[in-house]
C-alpha cells in the first residue's frame, strides 16, 4: 500500500500485505485493508494508523471462508464487509456483517444470502447500506441492492441484465455513482 500526494510525486510505502481496496475512517485517523495469507489459508480485515503503524485485527475467517472489502461507518465507529460462507453441504454464500473496530461485537446486518457480493459502502446517514451483489447463481448479473440495518429484507435498486462494479455516495446521500459494465459482441462477415 502506498500514498500519493493529489499534486503528483513519488509514492511513500505504508504497508506489506495489503489486499484490495482500502478505505480511510472519517476522522482520517485510521485505515482499513484485507490481508490474504495464502499459506495459511486465512483472510484478514485490519486497520491501522495512516502511516501503517498500529496493526490491529478486526475480522479473520479460514479458507474455503473469506471477506471482502471494508468500509467505514459514517462515524468511523463501525466496520461493515461482506463474508463469503461455507454451508453445511459444501455451498457458498455471501452475507453482510458489521463489526466494532477492536472486533469484540460482530452481528450480521441481514439473513438475505447472496451467491456473490463485490462491494460495500455506507450511506450518510449509517441506517443503511448499498452493496454491489449477485443475487442468484442462475443469473450472473451483479446489481445494486439497499440495505437498511432495521433487519428488513434488502431492497434492489437496479434491475437489469447489466453488472455494476463499484460504488460510491455522495455525502448529500441523493446520488449513486457506480460502473456500468455491458457486455457487447458483433459479428462481423469478411470478403
Amino acid at each position: 500500500l502506498y500514498a500519493v500526494a493529489t499534486t503528483g510525486g513519488e509514492g511513500r510505502k505504508v504497508l506489506d500485505d495489503a489486499y484490495g481496496k482500502i478505505d480511510v475512517s472519517p476522522d482520517g485517523n485510521r485505515i482499513v485493508f484485507r490481508r490474504r495469507h495464502f499459506e495459511q489459508s486465512e483472510d484478514g480485515i485490519l486497520t491501522a494508523a495512516p502511516d501503517g503503524s498500529d496493526v490491529r485485527l478486526v475480522a479473520e475467517r479460514k479458507y474455503p471462508d473469506s471477506l471482502t472489502n471494508a468500509t467505514f461507518s459514517p462515524d468511523g465507529k463501525t466496520l461493515a464487509y461482506g463474508v463469503t460462507n461455507t454451508g453445511q453441504n459444501g455451498e457458498q454464500f455471501d452475507t453482510l456483517e458489521l463489526s466494532s473496530l477492536d472486533g469484540s461485537q460482530i452481528r450480521p446486518v441481514s439473513e438475505k444470502h447472496w451467491t456473490m457480493l463485490t462491494y460495500v459502502v455506507w450511506d450518510p446517514s449509517g441506517t443503511a447500506l448499498y452493496v454491489a451483489g449477485q443475487d442468484d447463481a442462475e443469473s450472473s448479473n451483479i446489481q445494486i441492492w439497499r440495505v437498511l440495518l432495521d433487519g428488513t429484507e434488502p431492497q434492489r435498486i437496479t434491475n437489469d441484465v447489466e453488472n455494476y462494479r463499484g460504488i460510491a455516495v455522495a455525502r448529500t446521500a441523493d446520488t449513486l455513482v457506480t460502473v456500468k459494465s455491458e457486455l457487447s459482441s458483433a459479428i462481423w462477415t469478411l470478403p
